[in-house]
């Protein structure tokens, strides 16, 4: 029936934009949020329909009221400008269709810079792997990029420039292709703007280009 009528219906990942609304999936097969200039809601009749991925967990129902500052009792930040950054990259991380800052932690080891982004995941996109291992080329990090709304690499040295590269074209939007399996000449295309963060005991981002796209904040 798919076939002979020839209706085609995008799938997203966590999180849509139709026309000028927003849609956020609970990941429980029932709800989505929508929402507008107007607020927020939860959908009746959402028209989007979203991947998932066996990593992928169901958020909680959303409440208004509350005091968004809370969630920094949470994150060994002291510093008021790190502070109001990330409280800021949170809500930013869920508009899909932008590019988006990469969130750099970077401290001592036991300054809870993997709390920290695991905090903001948990908001974001939860996941039974809320933080990875750093891939070993930018065909494993395209396809870890498909698969999660959030890519979050944990305990990362220094950036190889082929990974420093991927990341770049991960902010934007800039496509992946991978050779399909069986085939000669067929490629699978990975092509998503994804919510990128890093941790490091130092500044793994060297190259310019991918330091001038990162948010740096520093855990004591």
């Amino acid at each position: 029936r798919a076939d002979s009528e020839k209706k085609v219906r995008k799938l997203f990942n966590r999180v849509a934009r139709v026309d000028s609304k927003i849609y956020y999936d609970l990941g429980d097969n029932e709800r989505a949020v929508e929402i507008d200039a107007g607020g927020w809601r939860l959908a009746v009749g959402c028209p989007v329909r979203f991947r998932r991925f066996k990593h992928q967990l169901p958020q909680v129902e959303p409440v208004s009221g509350g005091d968004w500052g809370e969630i920094l009792k949470y994150v060994n930040l002291r510093d008021p400008q790190n502070r109001l950054l990330y409280l800021t990259y949170i809500p930013a991380a869920l508009i899909p269709d932008i590019p988006r800052a990469i969130l750099v932690c970077v401290g001592d080891q036991g300054a809870a810079k993997s709390t920290a982004m695991r905090v903001a995941r948990s908001l974001i996109d939860p996941s039974s792997a809320e933080l990875m291992s750093p891939p070993r080329d930018s065909v494993e990090l395209g396809q870890a990029a498909n698969h999660n709304y959030c890519l979050y690499l944990d305990n990362l040295s220094p950036l190889s420039e082929e990974l420093s590269d991927a990341l770049c074209r991960l902010t934007t939007g800039i496509g992946f292709a991978k050779r399909k399996l069986y085939t000669d000449d067929e490629d699978i295309l990975f092509n998503q703007k994804v919510a990128i963060g890093l941790t490091g005991v130092n500044v793994v981002a060297r190259k310019p280009d991918v330091v001038d796209r990162c948010l740096i904040l520093n855990f004591e």
